[in-house]
């Protein structure tokens, strides 16, 4: 052990490296050599939950635990020690092969599409980011968030601030960035009205936050009778239980006879009917999940005669329209979080316990999102 090594970010010496000190993690330390060369020190190896390959039927047996080689940041991009990660329906539906061609991928496969943590180390030639920097980056369908270390292009690495909480800050990608695509492209005026399906899940509560904040009424849309005081009780303002029958009925009573401006639907099937008998003429329904069914429903009386428009949404598409606008949309995100919205956060599993997390992020009420750390 060569004691003249002293951390760059505490002054501590390897001796308590890898170990809590004065209240701060010490895992993630960056040490100078004779040559000034800067490199990370702390951890063997970069733990990771992987897929050995993809599986519709049973995705967990495909899933391990490995200890995979420490990655190293070249030119402009910088390694991220991840700290915290959200366990989101896509991961799972990545884990069973729902991608635009499976063979394009070679396996072990490391999950997860994103995630938070601390810049562990700089490639030549990054400006404006520290190692010590709590970040958050730019993501894809999946972008191998479970696991330790990752590299990243510096120019998708976002500093978060301090007044934001580490749970929240784990989940300022995929949820908000699309809540914010759907809602700048349904683009409902002001005291206009929006429906939306699920309403009790992540990101719907995302989803009525920030509409809210545009002056839009959301009415939304639940499948559990104990959810309609669930919500309420959050300061939902508009319920409804589905099942019942008078979907559309509901929707008059609540819009004074105007039914709404736009819908979001994550079911599909015959829920996507139905949303679209509540939305006015020329109205538009735009389904971004398919939870009960791979196919849609539709009345043609209403496309045809009613004109109403159906649109699909995925995230990576709507990215890879306009990579400078989507910049732009993170860090507005940013300096939302926790203030216009709050990510809703449940129960933590260690990435060791990763087949037990995404069970659990499947139970019927289960609660905020599960979350992996470590």
């Amino acid at each position: 052990m060569n004691s003249a090594l002293v951390c760059r970010r505490c002054s501590t010496r390897p001796a308590v490296w890898g170990s809590p000190a004065r209240g701060v993690w010490h895992g993630r330390h960056v040490q100078e050599s004779a040559p000034n060369r800067r490199h990370v020190v702390g951890y063997a190896s970069n733990k990771a939950v992987v897929i050995k390959g993809f599986d519709v039927k049973d995705p967990l047996s495909q899933i391990e635990v490995l200890d995979l080689s420490m990655p190293s940041p070249a030119v402009d991009e910088v390694l991220v020690r991840i700290t915290l990660r959200p366990v989101h329906p896509a991961d799972v539906s990545f884990a069973k092969g729902f991608v635009s061609d499976p063979s394009s991928y070679s396996f072990p496969t490391v999950l997860g599409i994103e995630g938070v943590g601390e810049v562990a180390k700089i490639g030549a030639g990054v400006k404006g980011l520290k190692v010590g920097d709590r970040v958050v980056t730019l993501g894809g369908y999946n972008t191998e968030h479970w696991q330790q270390y990752a590299v990243r292009k510096s120019s998708d690495v976002f500093v978060v601030p301090d007044d934001v909480s580490e749970e929240s800050a784990c989940q300022l990608y995929v949820n908000p960035l699309t809540a914010i695509g759907m809602l700048d492209i349904l683009d409902i005026p002001k005291g206009g009205f929006l429906l939306q399906t699920c309403g009790t899940s992540c990101l719907a509560r995302i989803i009525e936050d920030l509409a809210k904040h545009r002056g839009v009424d959301v009415i939304n849309v639940v499948s559990r009778p104990e959810a309609v005081a669930e919500l309420k009780s959050k300061g939902s303002d508009h319920v409804v239980l589905s099942g019942t029958g008078d979907l559309l009925e509901r929707v008059k009573d609540i819009t004074s006879g105007e039914k709404v401006d736009a819908a979001i639907d994550a079911l599909a099937g015959s829920s996507t009917s139905e949303v679209a008998t509540a939305v006015r003429d020329r109205g538009t329904v735009l389904v971004y999940g398919a939870l009960t069914s791979r196919k849609i429903q539709v009345s043609v009386f209403d496309i045809v005669v009613r004109e109403i428009s159906l649109k699909g949404f995925t995230l990576p598409r709507w990215r890879s329209e306009d990579q400078g606008r989507v910049n732009e949309k993170l860090k507005e995100v940013i300096s939302m979080a926790d203030k216009v919205f709050v990510p809703w956060s449940g129960e933590k599993f260690v990435l060791e316990d990763a087949k037990e997390a995404i069970l659990a992020s499947q139970a019927r009420g289960r609660g905020g999102k599960v979350l992996l750390e470590g």
